[in-house]
Parts: structure tokens; sequence; C-alpha cells
């Protein structure tokens, strides 16, 4: 048994649900059902053999890997990434990061937030605000692992282009470029908002113990069911929120190391993230 080839490392809602999606729908990729399975942050006693299970059943893919979008934030699972898979290829995308937080902030209000918690109070809590420390995190990859089993891309691009998106993911995992997966057409966690925001955060809550008894592909499967999700969401429009729903210092905050994220990358970063 193996361990994988890749790991997504982060970021959450920034596409991480499309591109499992894009992987698995790839006939040279296995990932497994659980999509954050989180062992190199969360699971890592319960060993190298636990994990290895996630990738038994690879079958006749050329290639294995995992998406934990948690890792991003976590120095201890870079070093035992670096340690248990020195050579593993590393994704991780990033999105503007004051889009990312009014999108953050609609997604866990049906999850795991009171929904009375206002926007700038959620935007001021010192551990969403750990979320947008783009440059820190992902320094502490690049003082790990070489550029070159590094790409960083981001969630303006797939939203622009989702076929090239997937294309440049493909080419860096050498694996062939010219499949389409049927993700490029779908929007995949779309804005939506709990029926019962009780039952919501009691599944949530469910779904984290089955996590840490070491069922995340169960969980995973039950993820992916329709009709689960028909019962405990709605669709939702997204809320008429912008840059100038925020205080000034707090997008200020959100874009102070912007410069030094492009330079640690070795690329601009996409124009929109400077506007507004």
């Amino acid at each position: 048994m193996a361990l994988p080839d890749f790991v997504y490392i982060g970021t959450a809602r920034a596409g991480s649900t499309w591109l499992f999606e894009a992987l698995r729908q790839h006939p040279e990729i296995y990932v497994p059902p659980a999509k954050d399975i989180y062992f190199f942050d969360r699971y890592y006693t319960k060993g190298l053999a636990w994990y290895e299970g996630f990738f038994k059943d690879i079958g006749d893919a050329r290639i294995a890997g995992e998406l934990s979008h948690d890792y991003y934030y976590s120095e201890a699972a870079a070093d035992r990434i670096k340690a248990d898979m020195p050579e593993v290829k590393l994704i991780c995308c990033l999105r503007e990061p004051v889009d990312k937080l009014l999108s953050g902030y609609a997604y866990n209000q049906t999850m795991n937030v009171d929904a009375s918690v206002s926007l700038e109070d959620y935007a001021r809590d010192p551990k969403i605000q750990k979320e947008f420390h783009y440059y820190e995190h992902l320094r502490t990859y690049y003082d790990r692992f070489p550029a070159e089993q590094m790409l960083v891309v981001f969630y303006e691009d797939l939203k622009n282009d989702p076929v090239k998106y997937i294309q440049s993911i493909y080419d860096f995992l050498g694996v062939d470029i010219h499949v389409v997966p049927e993700a490029a057409n779908e929007t995949i966690n779309a804005a939506r908002t709990a029926r019962s925001q009780g039952l919501a955060l009691f599944t949530y809550r469910i779904a984290q113990v089955f996590r840490g008894l070491g069922l995340a592909n169960f969980v995973g499967r039950v993820k992916q069911s329709t009709m689960l999700n028909k019962m405990l969401y709605q669709s939702a429009e997204r809320a008429d929120v912008s840059v100038n729903s925020l205080p000034a210092d707090v997008v200020e905050q959100l874009r102070e190391h912007h410069g030094k994220l492009a330079a640690l990358l070795g690329k601009p970063l996409p124009a929109s993230w400077y506007e507004g």
C-alpha cells in the first residue's frame, strides 16, 4: 500500500469541493470518498497505516491524492507531510480575501456560526482572521518544500475558465490534460441556507464525531447524498454585500501582505484582488 502522490492543503471556500469532483472524474486519478481526512493535523496519532487505508481502492489509477483544506494553517502538518512524504506534490488555491470572507460568513451561518453574529464581528474574530494570513501560512510550506513541488492557483481563474484551471492542475500532476471533467460545467457548493439551522448544526457536529472515529469515507459518501442535501439546505441568493460592507481597517488588514505574497509565489496576484 502506498501514500498519496499529491495533497490539496487549502484553502477552504476556494473551490476545494469543485476540485475534489474534478479530480475524482479523471480516470488516472484516485481520491478517496472522504474529502478532508485531516490526518496530518487532527488524526496523526492514528498512524500511517490508518492513513494508507484510505487509498487501498486505487485500482487502475496512476496516482492518488487527498484534499484537506486545513493543512494550510498547520505548521505541524507541514512538518509531518515533509517527514512522511518528502516527494509529494502540494496544491493550494487562494481566493481574494474580502470575497472569501463574505463567502465564509454566509456558509458558516448555515453550519456552525450563530446567525446573530454580525459580519463585522465575524471579520474581527482572530480565528477567522488567521485564515487570511496567506503569506505566513504558505511560507511555512515553501520553507520545507521546493517550489517545483508546489502549485498555487487562484479561485478567480476557476471562475473565469474552469477548463483551463483544471488543465493546469492536471498538468502539474502529470496526467492527461485533455480530460474535461463533468465538474467543468457544474457549480459545486453554491450559495445555500439551512432549512433548519439547528438540524444543520447537529448534522455537522455528528459528522465531526464520525470523522474522529475514523469513518471519514462514510462521512464523505453521506455528504454526496442528494437527498440529504435537499433535506438540510435550500438554494439562496448571495447576500448583497461587498467590500463596502466592511470597515476600512479590516479591508486593509486583509490586503496588507499582497506584495509579499506575490513575491513568495513569483507571480502576480489577480487584478481583482486590488479592486474596490
